[in-house]
This record gives structure tokens, C-alpha cells and sequence, in this order.
């Protein structure tokens, strides 16, 4: 499509990386480096449309500093841009969704001091449903720099962590998944419905996020009484 000139026609911002260089991180130019991702991720329409966006922002948020090219936040700039696209293109809400979530959290900055609860939060941000195909994305992603694929055994270490949480069973990630609801923090504080109670259950959802052995009924009534004064 590019060659025979349709590519301008459809999604002319992926001509705009097309022999762009990138840094010492990657073997490829910006377009290339998009081609090889699609070539590595799975056969699904989600992962080939992440893997041919991902990246759609980074001519625009290029900038050389110190010598060296720089992509700051161009994950945030390509999840807007592709959002644009696919509207563009027709594609339905549920996979425009689904692939700007993937896009916009695919640089993840994972590493071995990572805490149990940086794991759950980092479920509960992305979502449990697309936790393990943003893994799986990334390693493509990984392996299209061409060059130094150190982390992706890192991400291997990151996946077995992940399904380890979910397995469990404690791990939560939304507050209708807490023991005790809005009604119960009013009840107990004496409160009408408004921002507060609101304010309160995100409290406790941070708290069984850090510690999902706390997610009893028990234990919630009592610490609403300490959060009703902050």
C-alpha cells in the first residue's frame, strides 16, 4: 500500500515515520519498526491493530536532545491519534477500547523491585481482561528493536507474577468487588448520598489493593470510622 501510493489515502500518518531514525534502542526506522511489531504479535485483530498504532505518534513527539532522539509520551499521543483513526475508519467502540487501553499503557517500566501491590495496580489500571495481552504485545514490541532483548525475560517474570494474583483469587480491581458497599459507609457515618461516600470506598479499594486479606466486612466497617474525618 505504501508503494503503490493507497497508504496516504487511508492512514497517511504512518508515512510520516517512514525512514525516520529512532535511537540506540532500535534497529529500525519508526515505520519499520511498526511493520516488524505486526509480523510478532498473534493473529487477532486487537494485537494487529495495537501493534500498527502503537508507535503512530512518535514522528509527532520526536524531539533531539543531547544529541539522541527523543519520544516522550508518545504512547498517550499514539492512543489519542489512534482513537482518531479508527473513528475515522468506522472500526466499533469496543475495539477502538480495546486497543487505545493497550496502546497507551504499552511502556511498561517493569522490574524485579516490583511490590505485589505495583502488580495489582498495574491489573487493575489495564484491566484483567487485557493485562496478559498487553504482556504478550509487549514482548513483540520488544523483539521488533531488533536489538537487545534483554527485558523481554523480565516481562516473562512480570506475566508469571500477574497470573499468580489473579489465580489467587483475593486480587480485586473495582470497588463493586469490595465487602461492603455505599450503603454500609452511610449507615455507619450517618452520610447522604454524595462525592464523599464516593471519596471513602476509593480509599478502601487502594487499601485491598495493597493488602487483599483486608477485603472483609468486618475490617472495611471499621476503617471507614478512620477515613470519615479525611
Amino acid at each position: 500500500m505504501r508503494k503503490s501510493g493507497l497508504l496516504k489515502y487511508i492512514i497517511p500518518e504512518l508515512l510520516e515515520g517512514y525512514r525516520k531514525k529512532q535511537n540506540k534502542y532500535h534497529r529500525y526506522t519508526i515505520y519499520r519498526h511498526i511493520m516488524e511489531t505486526i509480523d510478532r504479535v498473534e493473529p487477532d485483530e486487537i494485537m494487529r491493530f495495537t501493534a500498527l498504532l502503537h508507535d503512530i505518534a512518535k514522528p509527532k513527539v520526536r524531539e533531539k536532545q543531547k544529541g539522541k532522539w527523543r519520544f516522550i509520551g508518545h504512547e498517550k499521543e499514539s492512543a489519542i491519534m489512534a482513537q482518531k483513526i479508527l473513528v475515522r475508519l468506522k472500526f466499533k467502540n469496543e475495539l477502538i477500547q480495546k486497543v487505545c487501553n493497550l496502546i497507551e499503557n504499552h511502556m511498561i517500566g517493569y522490574h524485579a523491585g516490583w511490590s505485589d501491590a505495583a502488580v495489582r495496580r498495574l491489573i487493575k489500571k489495564v484491566g484483567p481482561d487485557q493485562i496478559l495481552p498487553l504482556i504478550r504485545f509487549r514482548k513483540a514490541d520488544l523483539q521488533a528493536h531488533g536489538i537487545n532483548t534483554k527485558d523481554i525475560s523480565l516481562l516473562d517474570e512480570l506475566e508469571d507474577r500477574v497470573k499468580r494474583e489473579m489465580v489467587g483469587g483475593l486480587m480485586i480491581t473495582k470497588r463493586s468487588q469490595l465487602a461492603i458497599d455505599g450503603n454500609t459507609i452511610m449507615r455507619v457515618l450517618g452520610l447522604s448520598p454524595g462525592p464523599k461516600v464516593g471519596k471513602i470506598l476509593n480509599r478502601l479499594n487502594e487499601l485491598v489493593l495493597e493488602h487483599p486479606e483486608l477485603n472483609t466486612p468486618e475490617y472495611l466497617t471499621d476503617a471507614i470510622k478512620e477515613f470519615q474525618d479525611n
